[in-house]
């Protein structure tokens, strides 16, 4: 589970033997970047004599990889830890994201309402305190639009991060506009913290309004909710919250157990049709605890949320090393393989496991600790990245550099996610390629947003002589037309449209 501080489509396998295009694992039939999974071992060093790829006879091999950071503005821990003044709280937004995008991650995942307030200039909500020590203060400037702003010109997406159910310290100071205020009957006391109670109709409506607004008022690539539903240690003593009359009311039947796994299916659908009824090419998922039983404990089940079709993709928060005791990392992020089937092939869903560099250092936490977790991603087909828990651990300087030299060494383009993504607009057409000199040109692609050109690593080599090579993410843009290349290297560029990728071009040779 997420460090309680209250407060890669994937990968693409591409086999082209004997001139015919074969996916290695069977499933597709031509030569397509969202069709498979990677061999993630070292690169070897090629011998001269299969420096040129064959295509005769070698396979190639791309992917996709989703690579995000969770930036925590609760308590203002990664964002604006502690400082207050507006310009200073700016620079380090904006430096924080580019340092993100820096150790080659590509998508930030924001914190933009902590304890029903807000990041952004909000109808619904006061802004939130962290800013201006004060809730409901104006800060001067939106920090989700400045956040944005950077993100995307970074080449990033960003999703906005909420806990939908959290209302904060029942102690705490709130502005008179703040919604528990406005409707106190809306609100359940569990020990000295207020939440939301999701039983109560009124709270699902206001969680739409509120994915509502974000997703009409902001650019926003998705909306993304972690591991806070009902308290942690209701189940044990479900008597201290007192949803009595809405039991008789809505109930239903249901046990009490049942009846609030329901009331939070409700929350799940109210925040996906809230992002969907808005921009169905945009995404809407779910953190929970890395292990199921955890998850359960809060009255959260995310095998119905798959199976009722209300969720984008599972980012389970595995949060132990490989030789951990009780939890191992592979054994327990496999759990979630059946999870994201729950709903059978038609609601298939992706896993994006979520790692903890908040841990670096624990016993079992080492550098290559996390490398070997993200290779065990890269081998399952079902996951299709990882996301960082939490920014400023992920962007240490040490492990920055790990990060930026070992495991993210280059830049990769998003996978599709969401059921909804683009389901209108066909691919675009794959560049022609050509090669002058060492100056590798393609051609303009009508319709298109840009452009990736990749260059061939060498993987292995089998006995018949047929070599594996990867493609891997050289350089991207939306105007760019041609590359000076190096020796004895190969490259093959695709088009993208939004995230609808066309098929690579015919490789060429660089002498």
């Amino acid at each position: 589970m997420k460090k309680r501080i209250f407060g890669i489509v994937k990968t693409s396998l591409i086999a082209i033997a004997a001139g015919l295009i074969v996916s290695a694992c069977g499933g597709k039939s031509d030569l397509d970047p969202d069709s498979g999974k990677t061999d993630p071992t070292p690169t070897p060093t090629p011998t001269p004599e299969n420096y040129k790829y064959n295509a005769s006879k070698d396979k190639l091999l791309i992917y996709h990889e989703f690579r995000a950071s969770w930036l925590t503005t609760v308590g203002g821990y990664d964002w604006p830890a502690g400082v207050k003044d507006a310009t200073l709280q700016q620079n380090n937004l904006r430096n924080m994201i580019h340092g993100i995008k820096n150790v080659n991650c590509n998508v930030v995942i924001m914190q933009v309402c902590c304890n029903s307030d807000a990041m952004w200039k909000s109808d619904i909500l006061p802004w939130s305190s962290v800013l201006t020590g004060t809730q409901g203060k104006d800060p001067g400037y939106d920090p989700l639009a400045l956040a944005i702003q950077t993100a995307h010109a970074d080449g990033m997406e960003i999703h906005a991060w909420i806990n939908p159910m959290r209302v904060g310290a029942a102690s705490s100071a709130r502005a008179d506009n703040h919604p528990s205020k406005l409707h106190p009957d809306w609100v359940q006391q569990y020990g000295s913290n207020l939440y939301w109670d999701p039983a109560n109709p009124e709270v699902i409506d206001y969680l739409n309004r509120m994915a509502k607004e974000l997703m009409t008022n902001y650019d926003l690539d998705g909306l993304h909710i972690d591991d806070y539903f009902y308290p942690d240690g209701l189940k044990a003593d479900a008597k201290e919250w007192d949803d009595s009359e809405e039991y008789a009311l809505y109930g239903g039947g249901l046990t009490l157990e049942k009846w609030r796994e329901s009331n939070i299916n409700k929350v799940v659908k109210a925040l996906y049709d809230g992002v969907h009824s808005v921009k169905p090419d945009k995404v809407f998922g779910v953190s929970p605890a890395g292990r199921l039983p955890l998850t359960r404990y809060l009255y959260a089940d995310p095998v119905q949320w798959v199976e009722q079709g209300t969720v984008d993709y599972l980012a389970p928060q595995v949060y132990w090393h490989h030789g951990h005791s009780t939890a191992p990392f592979l054994p327990t992020m496999n759990t979630w393989k059946d999870v994201a089937v729950a709903g059978g092939s038609a609601k298939k869903i992706p896993v994006i496991t979520g790692l903890a560099p908040y841990r670096l250092g624990e016993t079992g936490f080492t550098n290559e600790e996390f490398l070997l977790e993200v290779e065990d991603c890269r081998k399952a087909d079902w996951v299709i990245g990882n996301i960082w828990f939490r920014t400023a651990h992920l962007l240490a300087s040490s492990f920055a550099s790990y990060v930026r030299s070992t495991i993210y060494p280059r830049e990769s383009l998003i996978p599709k996610v969401g059921k909804g993504f683009d389901n209108t607009s066909a691919a675009p057409a794959a560049p022609t390629i050509s090669l002058s000199g060492k100056t590798i040109k393609w051609t303009a692609v009508a319709g298109t947003d840009g452009y990736a050109l990749y260059e061939l690593v060498k993987q292995s080599t089998s006995s018949s002589g047929a070599v594996t090579w990867k493609a891997e993410l050289v350089t991207k843009g939306d105007d760019l037309l041609q590359y000076m290349g190096t020796s004895k290297k190969n490259y093959a560029v695709l088009s993208f449209k939004g995230k609808n990728y066309s098929k690579l071009s015919s490789v060429v040779y660089v002498e």
